[in-house]
């Protein structure tokens, strides 16, 4: 009868010590688990800010483009402006230079109307 109890005792005593050590395993097996969505978790975020940064980077450099395309629509604003005001001088002068042509033309004709009509002297 006592080695019955002791027996049963023993297999009671080992099913308590597997039953705690599994549960050890367990507690252990998910603090690892544990660590290695810490990891990830960081290793996500990391690239994540590594991500942000690039955009980051990205964006200043659109930016920089934008502002290097809308000085350069300035210029060729500019230049087109002056461009117009060059070409309405050109066209001014050349008006005057054709009332010029006529005024000559015209200077040129009582010229000739005077000197061909004989008998009058200035």
């Amino acid at each position: 009868m006592y080695m019955l109890c002791a027996i049963i005792c023993i297999s009671f005593i080992v099913i308590l010590y597997l039953v705690v050590d599994r549960r050890r395993l367990r507690i252990q097996s998910a603090q690892a688990e544990k660590q290695l969505l810490k990891r990830n978790y960081f290793s996500v975020v990391l690239s994540l800010e590594v991500e942000q940064a690039k955009s980051r980077m990205a964006k200043r450099e659109l930016d920089m483009l934008m502002r290097e395309e809308h000085e350069d629509i300035a210029e060729i604003a500019d230049l087109t402006t002056r461009i117009d005001k060059t070409d309405n001088v050109l066209q001014k002068m050349d008006g005057i230079l054709k009332s010029t042509m006529l005024i000559i033309g015209e200077i040129k004709a009582e010229t000739e109307i005077q000197s061909s009509t004989p008998g009058k002297k200035d």
